[in-house]
């Protein structure tokens, strides 16, 4: 029985070794057809990055208002990076500006939708 689960294990590592680079390529592809990829260009991660990437979404709000943000996974290495650059007070108001006009575009598109 070990020896089955070893080679499961092993087939199943061999499998997303084949699957994976063709499921990033497609999701890239995908991203870049609808205008959703920012090119860093050898610029190191930052929040003015962030903001970047935050101007290409779009944004959904909730009742209240609030934006619902996507969640960004990114490794530990750039969380720490993060940590030790927190944004500075500009960059929290371009950040509250995108914001405000994804928040009205968002109404925009609520008031123009067309029901079947």
């Amino acid at each position: 029985l070990e020896s089955l689960v070893v080679n499961i294990d092993e087939a199943s590592d061999q499998g997303l070794e084949s699957l994976m680079p063709k499921f990033f390529k497609y999701i890239n592809q995908v991203c870049e057809a609808s205008g959703n990829v920012v090119d860093a260009k050898g610029e190191p991660f930052s929040f003015d990055l962030i903001l970047k990437m935050l101007d290409k979404i779009e944004l959904d709000f909730d009742e209240q208002g609030n934006p619902e943000l996507p969640t960004m996974v990114v490794h530990p290495d750039m969380l720490e990076k993060l940590r030790k650059a927190p944004p500075t007070e500009e960059q929290l108001q371009k950040q509250k500006e995108i914001i405000e006009r994804k928040r009205k575009e968002f109404n925009d598109r609520r008031r123009n939708r067309k029901l079947s």
